[in-house]
């Protein structure tokens, strides 16, 4: 929040969904571990990359004749 106190102020633009991002990057550490994480920026480009990696994994498609799964996958689309 600061850094966008700061940027206003000074007429800078924001980007935040990176914004968003680091803060809740730093309250989910601050909560697991009780402090920031050390290496940020390289964990939420691999984070960011994990996202990307698994949002195109269905259930579904590894179990065909589970008719559960497809059901509830045809809902989702």
């Amino acid at each position: 929040m600061r850094d966008i106190s700061t940027a206003a102020t000074g007429d800078k633009l924001v980007n935040i969904p990176e914004t968003i991002t680091t803060m809740t990057n730093n309250i989910v550490c601050r909560a697991s571990f009780g402090d920031k994480c050390p290496n940020q920026p390289k964990f939420i480009a691999l984070m960011t990359e994990v996202v990307k990696l698994v949002s195109g994994f269905n259930v579904a498609d590894l179990f065909p004749s589970v008719n559960l799964y497809n059901v509830k996958a045809n809902n989702l689309y």
